[in-house]
């Protein structure tokens, strides 16, 4: 018997979500991808790493993560954002060379803990090191977030080895120390993988993100583990678009995803993560809209009532792996009419004003044109209204007053009276056009801007107490590449 259950998505409830999941800045699913906690003794003890993967769909700020197995801990430094789909490398050295264990190229190190200043205790650099050595040892390690909640756990076997308690760094006052005993903390689901450590092997998921794991014989740190000849997961996935469009009615898009695998009811409930495009600006950012679901009846699930406009859909098993991601769009209601709607964006700001601006390719079939505006994305009011005859311009440019309004889109009435609408304009939160990297800096910190107007900018490095160590001038047209070597970690 093949049960469905269909789960309905309303554009408004995601909106609140978002708001209210905005504080964690956490909209992917992050997870031990590799680990080799055994080198070999050419490399040396320091070559132990731990290869962290956001698998998406949304970026993450890990800043303030703890890496522990109990007896030592590495907090992440604050603000490392990573992307959906990019790996963050800890180790004992800022590098590991090619040949070193099983690494088949060189690897930068995105956090050497022997230099971080965010270890509990100093970590050894021979015998053991982080991680214990010998086929026997029993290699635990747990990923929790800034508040202890448990991202993610594994283990070769349980039950874990018994610690005492330890306090966690603050990274030159950049985290809150926190204090536990691994091995009496409840709540951690571990990842059971039964192999024995082997020596110069790093541990690897087959495929990235998925609950398979293999003892590696050829791979790389920062990389996809996609290399293994036939591999395949535990659980598979059929996704389908039920219904590709947005009828405007009480009939909106729809998605089905149906897994099939060995005791299917052992991997269920099933977890995603919906990400909308608000902005319309084909990247998943912190101004998009992520809600998150779960369902316990396999092995269908349906998630209908979407709008217009692009997605991804990154569903997981409740072991907390069996990650995959499905990118799909649904058409915007009534979507022959934007074809004729060239562009609509932020020209300009200032203090006071946004200035948005847009132009038509023609105008022949539209009557009214509405500039809308809304707080959340979700309600929008009238700020401007334009009444569209023979002669009416295809350019328009016009200037709307700040205030708490960050989501603008056009309102298009055709002269049948059926509205139509643009992509929505967010200008709001500016912070989400700054790049940063590399993430954490070393001694040179590069920065990208992107900004709606010409000119001149004005930047500053900020300490964490608050002390400006750096400052000065750009030209908007010429890159800016800060040297950091003279300024202390934590900035």
């Amino acid at each position: 018997l093949m049960r469905t259950r269909t789960i309905q998505i309303l554009l408004g409830v995601l909106c609140l979500l978002a708001t209210t999941a905005g504080n964690t800045q956490s909209y992917g699913r992050v997870v031990i991808n590799e680990y080799m906690p055994w080198p070999s003794a050419s490399c040396g003890t320091t070559s132990e790493f731990v290869e962290l993967l956001n698998f998406g769909p949304g970026p993450t700020n890990i800043g303030c993560y703890i890496l522990t197995n109990g007896v030592y801990s590495v907090t992440i430094p604050p603000n490392t954002i990573l992307q959906p789909g990019q790996f963050f490398v800890i180790a004992g050295q800022s590098s590991l060379p090619r040949n070193c264990g099983n690494i088949d190229s060189a690897v930068r190190v995105h956090l050497n803990w022997n230099t971080c200043n965010c270890t509990n205790i100093a970590i050894p650099t021979s015998g053991d090191g982080f991680m214990t050595d010998g086929g026997t040892a029993n290699v635990n390690l747990v990923l929790f977030d800034p508040t202890l909640k448990m991202v993610d756990a594994v283990t070769r076997q349980t039950p874990v080895p018994t610690v005492s308690a330890i306090t966690t760094s603050a990274v030159s006052n950049g985290c809150a120390r926190k204090t536990f005993v691994l091995s009496s903390m409840s709540g951690i689901d571990y990842e059971e993988l039964g192999m024995s450590t082997g020596k110069s092997n790093s541990f690897a998921r087959k495929l990235d993100g998925d609950c398979e794991w293999i003892k590696q014989p050829q791979i790389s740190a920062n990389a996809t583990n996609n290399k293994t000849s036939g591999s395949l997961s535990s659980l598979t996935y059929q996704f389908n678009i039920t219904n590709s469009q947005d009828l405007c009615t009480n009939q909106h898009g729809a998605v089905n995803v149906s897994a099939s695998g060995s005791n299917l009811a052992t991997y269920f409930p099933l977890n995603y993560t919906l990400a909308y495009d608000l902005d319309g600006n084909h990247s998943f950012d912190f101004g998009d809209i992520y809600t998150y679901g779960t369902d316990a009846t396999a092995p269908d699930t349906t998630v209908s009532n979407l709008v217009g406009g692009s997605y991804i859909l990154t569903v997981g098993s409740s072991k907390g792996c069996n990650l995959k991601s499905f990118p799909f769009s649904i058409l915007p209601c009534n979507g022959l009419l934007p074809l004729r709607l060239l562009d609509f964006g932020l020209a300009g700001s200032d203090a006071t004003t946004y200035t948005l601006a847009w132009r038509f390719s023609g105008i022949e079939e539209l009557a009214a044109i509405d500039l809308e505006s809304s707080e959340d994305g979700r309600t929008f009011r009238t700020e401007q209204h334009w009444n569209v005859g023979p002669d009416a311009p295809l350019r328009y440019r016009t200037s709307v007053r700040r205030g708490a309004a960050r989501h603008f889109r056009l309102r298009l009435t055709a002269s049948t009276g059926r509205p139509d609408y643009s992509r929505v304009v967010f200008t709001g939160n500016e912070e989400l056009t700054l790049q940063t990297y590399p993430n954490p800096a070393a001694d040179r910190l590069r920065i990208r801007y992107k900004s709606a107007t010409e000119g001149t900018a004005r930047y500053a490095l900020i300490a964490p107490d608050g002390r400006t160590v750096q400052s000065g001038t750009v030209s908007a047209h010429r890159p800016l590449c800060e040297n950091t070597s003279t300024s202390s970690t934590g900035k």
